[in-house]
């Protein structure tokens, strides 16, 4: 029996999956660059590397660093999804 949470997820996730990967890695990667640029030109403002840094550097980590979460973040879902799929067949057929 799936759980209140998982119910939540798995409807969800599959309103994001009818989207594609492509909408879901656009609108996470745009949406934290913006974020995580903020972020990492804060802490690299507290960090003193001790060498000049040029500006372009803060955005171009930020794109990389939200690429991957996106990518990330979509594999782990999509692994979620469909072992709560897979249990809940299991579970329906016993």
């Amino acid at each position: 029996m799936l759980s209140k949470e998982e119910r939540r997820f798995l409807r969800s996730w599959e309103d994001q999956r009818k989207g594609g990967p492509a909408s879901y890695y656009l609108l996470y990667i745009i949406a934290g660059t913006i974020v995580m640029t903020i972020g990492v030109g804060f802490v690299m403002s507290m960090i003193k590397f001790g060498l000049p840094r040029p500006l372009w550097v803060i955005p171009v980590i930020s794109f990389v660093l939200s690429s991957l979460y996106a990518a990330l973040s979509w594999k782990k879902n999509e692994k979620k999804f469909k072992g709560l799929i897979r249990r809940e067949v299991k579970e329906s057929s016993q």
